[in-house]
């Protein structure tokens, strides 16, 4: 479709014609919108929890894979917005002002993704907003296209390895710091005696290596 003001145009001169009046085209028109926002604005994903038995099935394997933790300071980041997610009950109230410049739809582009459900609040997300122009682009083994890019090494504080996790992963997770000279902390995560619940155990002393 073009930059976000092409796109903008384009939903001006729709608003113009006679003919858009019905709820159909409406809610073409808004998703249209949410779909130019997919295209051209990407998401990093990160949470405050470390321990949380449903994230650890749902995003690490069962147990199986490993965490990382980020330390991001701002110097490292400088232009990107880095927001804790809103959760809710209710969507956000559709208000795209399509005489607004580039800040002000932004800033809308931003509310509407900084909402979430309530049924999500244990994740206790943090987001990124990125651009994806430019970024390495590859399609993954179910043909969808994904978007990458570098994180810094010195932003990576902490790994733990689940209580389930494959061997020959954690020797490739030790190998890839070692390699790298990462100053990370190294930890396990175990299950609890008493309590449906994760505790965490050294794997390694902090260290440069």
């Amino acid at each position: 479709m073009g930059s976000d003001e092409d796109f903008r145009n384009f939903i001006r001169k729709e608003m113009r014609e006679p003919v858009f009046a019905s709820a159909d085209q409406v809610a073409a028109l808004c998703k249209d919108i949410l779909d130019h926002i997919s295209k051209t604005t990407g998401i990093i994903c990160f949470s405050k929890r470390r321990n949380n038995l449903l994230m650890w099935s749902h995003y690490a394997d069962g147990h199986n894979g490993l965490v990382i933790g980020f330390d991001i300071p701002p110097e490292l980041m400088p232009e990107k917005q880095i927001f804790d997610v809103e959760y809710c009950t209710r969507r956000l109230p559709w208000n795209f002002d399509l005489a607004s410049g580039k800040a002000e739809w932004a800033s809308e582009i931003k509310k509407l993704i900084q909402r979430k459900s309530i049924h999500w609040r244990h994740e206790k997300e943090v987001r990124i907003l990125w651009s994806l122009e430019g970024l390495t682009q590859e399609i993954d083994d179910k043909k969808r296209l994904c978007y990458y890019t570098s994180i810094p090494l010195a932003m990576i504080s902490e790994v733990i390895f689940g209580y389930r996790c494959d061997q020959n992963l954690e020797a490739t997770a030790r190998l890839w710091i070692e390699k790298n000279k990462l100053s990370v902390q190294l930890n396990r995560a175990e299950t609890s005696d008493s309590r449906f619940s994760l505790t965490s155990k050294s794997a390694w002393e902090k260290q440069s290596l």
